[in-house]
């Protein structure tokens, strides 16, 4: 059996053991509060710098296959309507 020192002295450091997992757990929880923030930013930066293009070419004719010289051509997007 133990004595009352010897169990004061095992509850210490269990306390104290519990006290170091805890901070332990804070500095990690941060850490990855921190690399989430750090990945969100990254991720928001590199979508805002896509950039999507494209290009049209092609020859305006009329019914008999003549080129159209001076035709003009306009484009509309069907998705806004403009």
């Amino acid at each position: 059996m133990l004595c009352g020192g010897r169990v004061r002295w095992a509850r210490d450091e269990a306390d104290s053991l519990w006290e170091e997992l805890h901070m332990q757990g804070q500095a990690l929880a941060r850490a990855g509060r921190w690399s989430l923030a750090l990945l969100l930013f990254i991720t928001s930066t590199a979508a805002a710098q896509v950039r999507i293009s494209g290009g049209i070419s092609g020859t305006v004719s009329d019914q008999t296959g003549g080129v159209v010289p001076g035709a003009t051509v306009q484009l509309k997007d069907e998705g806004t309507d403009s």
